[in-house]
């Protein structure tokens, strides 16, 4: 929001921010521009990350009900949903959507890929490919996941049930 930022780091943030419950981009006055159309790389990361969004807009308007009903946060630390897991602790930037979404952005500028942590006791999915990813049944686990500027990393939970709908351009349609 303050400063100006770089091009790498808007197409990254906006892979972050598609997850948020407010989502959208932010920049104080007197900054450089940073819409989403100003740079190709960041526009394609943005519909990438915003197509999954509104593919997942029927969960996550389910976790806003439970949020209200229940006081559950609808972004959660993984802590929170592995409480008995110590390699959640320190996960700062990895977060769930509920307990049935893992999403695993990169946030420093430069990288490629992250260090991703599969908490333990799960079998876990990539969200696009459906691959099977990891097997925490045992223990849990890390993986180094190669992440493309425009791509962001974003799993589920092995036996979860997750309301989805098409991406479309508005949530009518």
């Amino acid at each position: 929001f303050l400063g100006n930022t770089t091009e790498e780091l808007c197409a990254r943030w906006i892979e972050v921010g598609a997850f948020s419950p407010f989502s959208r981009n932010h920049n104080s006055l007197g900054q450089a521009p940073q819409e989403l159309y100003l740079w190709d790389s960041v526009t394609a990361a943005a519909k990438n990350a915003l197509a999954i969004r509104y593919q997942l807009l029927p969960h996550m308007y389910t976790l806003f009900y439970q949020a209200h009903t229940e006081g559950l946060t609808v972004q959660r630390p993984l802590w929170m949903n592995f409480p008995t897991d110590k390699g959640t602790l320190d996960m700062d930037y990895q977060f769930m959507l509920g307990n049935e979404v893992m999403v695993v952005p990169v946030v420093e500028e430069g990288a490629t890929s992250v260090e991703a942590y599969f908490p333990q006791g799960q079998l876990w999915y990539d969200f696009i490919s459906l691959q099977f990813s990891a097997d925490t049944t045992k223990a849990g686990s890390t993986q180094t996941l190669d992440t493309p500027l425009e791509s962001v990393n974003v799993f589920m939970r092995g036996g979860s049930v997750i309301p989805m709908q098409e991406a479309k351009m508005t949530t009518t349609e």
